[in-house]
């Protein structure tokens, strides 16, 4: 009952009596959705611990490396603290099981970029745009890879498609190219 009431408190947005439920119902008896829904409970407050966090969802994966959704959390998690290799298999094991899973995919395609596999990360990037043209963070994280390639026709290219979904991109991309040869005038 405990679980029940913390996982609905969580999602309507109660977060204080969220933590109540679920550390009460752990303390009973830990299993592995309630652990999972505990970290994302603590991920919510100002003070959440990383190391705690990935405590908390390794111990709900080793107790059901069935919950799929753990690894998802635990890779963002992962690759927030910097932690690429880890956050890499944990998407890796996530993505055999939901393939389709744009915001982890941009994940990857990140991942790849910051390893310098710069071609992985261009196609999947152009994956993600082919299945989302909306995904900005996918023509943001493109243009990126082009620009940091030498490759400025291309990333001005990117760019404005991405301007052309949001206007309000004019400063970031501006910045972006000053002083580089005029071409921020381009944009």
């Amino acid at each position: 009952m405990l679980k029940y009431d913390g996982i609905r408190a969580l999602h309507i947005g109660q977060l204080e009596y969220s933590l109540q439920c679920l550390e009460v119902a752990n303390q009973m008896k830990s299993d592995a959705e309630v652990l999972l829904y505990l970290a994302l409970a603590k991920q919510h407050q100002d003070d959440a611990n990383p190391i705690e966090l990935i405590a908390l969802l390794t111990q709900a994966i080793s107790l059901n490396d069935s919950l799929t959704s753990a690894y998802a959390v635990r890779a963002q998690i992962l690759w927030a603290m910097g932690q690429d290799v880890e956050a890499e298999a944990d998407m890796e094991v996530y993505l055999e099981r939901v393939p389709d899973d744009l915001n982890m995919l941009l994940l990857k395609a990140k991942v790849q970029a910051k390893k310098g596999t710069t071609n992985e990360a261009i196609t999947l990037c152009r994956e993600l745009l082919e299945k989302d043209p909306y995904m900005e963070d996918a023509y943001m994280l493109l243009g990126g890879i082009y620009n940091s390639l030498g490759k400025k026709e291309e990333a001005i290219t990117v760019y404005k498609a991405a301007k052309e979904m949001n206007p309000f991109l004019d400063e970031t991309l501006s910045g972006e190219f000053s002083n580089q040869d005029g071409l921020s005038k381009k944009l």
